[in-house]
């Protein structure tokens, strides 16, 4: 007999060993009394052997109907999704078999979750790569028109591609840490100044190439964050600054504590502005509105990653803005 079909013919004995334990009380009792009171034993063996026999009959039933359906039970553990839509309007009959369905419908329930977010997450990649093709599709491109023109071609301008492709590379592979990002954290003492200093230093290219005008922020606020991932967030926030803001324009870096003595970081351009329709979508994967439309290599993960990022970090990030007035993007550092 195999291991598993013993366990499940153990287990149906074992539902049932009352009822037998009963019996033989039963035997006992009824012998003790005819010995007591002079009654004709053969009278009552005989009794007791009739019911006796019955009552090992319906044992016998009642055990094989209980393997049959605990056995029903096992194959659908093994095979959870065969059988979910039948459980609803299973009968149980006794404690043992009801645990068992309460295992197999949590199961089938995390099944369920798990298959679902699998789905959701590979839609969302699909989603992603989609628009970071079309992303790193501009830069490409100008590179290539560069090569076969072979005329005029600035040292500038080719560093201005690559420096794109390569922080559009860069936005890839943060971008698939961000399922991973619990494991990748180390929270730690961060001053928050000189961390914006680096930000800046290494989007310097670009503020230099429209003459851009930076105000840094001079108060040395420390925040308790993960370097790493507060880096990326505030990079790709201060890049759309850049890529908004008209040529000579201002962008004002400011750090401060509010009123609840919480660290905000402050980045204000002068920019072109965000509707007030666009407002509410602006940090949803792919979403460019009317601003975006305008820049043709807009694909909308900018702020749609930020978004996740400081979400992980319990960073609050909010934004005001008007048409042809600027964008102010706030961080809120909940964790003091």
């Amino acid at each position: 007999m195999k291991p598993r079909t013993f366990k499940l013919v153990w287990e149906s004995i074992h539902e049932h060993y009352q009822e037998f334990i009963i019996y033989l009380l039963t035997i006992s009792i009824a012998l003790l009394i005819a010995f007591l009171m002079n009654i004709n034993l053969q009278f009552i063996i005989l009794l007791l052997q009739v019911s006796g026999l019955f009552c090992i009959l319906f044992w016998l039933v009642e055990i094989s109907r209980t393997y049959k359906r605990l056995k029903w039970f096992s194959n659908s553990l093994q095979n959870i999704s065969t059988h979910s839509g039948y459980l609803g309007t299973t009968k149980t009959s006794s404690a043992l078999e009801k645990n068992y369905q309460k295992i197999i419908e949590h199961l089938i329930h995390q099944k369920e979750q798990l298959t679902q977010d699998y789905e959701n997450s590979k839609n969302e990649q699909e989603e992603y790569f989609t628009l970071w093709q079309h992303q790193i599709k501009t830069p490409l491109s100008a590179l290539r028109l560069m090569t076969e023109t072979k005329e005029n071609i600035k040292a500038e301008d080719i560093r201005n591609q690559t420096l794109q492709i390569q922080r559009y590379l860069e936005m890839s592979l943060q971008y698939n840490r961000l399922s991973s990002i619990n494991q990748d954290l180390k929270f730690e003492k961060i001053n928050l100044s000189n961390l914006v200093r680096e930000v800046v230093k290494g989007q310097a290219f670009f503020i230099l190439q429209k003459h851009l005008k930076i105000d840094f922020p001079n108060a040395d606020i420390f925040v308790i964050s993960d370097y790493k991932w507060l880096f990326f967030s505030i990079d790709q926030v201060l890049f759309n600054a850049i890529k908004y803001t008209s040529e000579g324009g201002r962008i004002n870096l400011n750090i401060q504590k509010n009123i609840q003595h919480l660290v905000t970081f402050s980045i204000t351009d002068d920019g072109i502005g965000i509707s007030s329709d666009d407002l509410p979508r602006i940090f949803e994967r792919g979403y460019t509105g009317y601003t975006g439309r305008q820049q043709l290599h807009s694909t909308g993960l900018g702020l749609y990653l930020a978004k996740k990022t400081t979400d992980t970090l319990n960073i609050k990030l909010a934004v005001s803005s008007e048409k042809g007035d600027g964008t102010t993007v706030i961080f809120t550092f909940l964790q003091i």
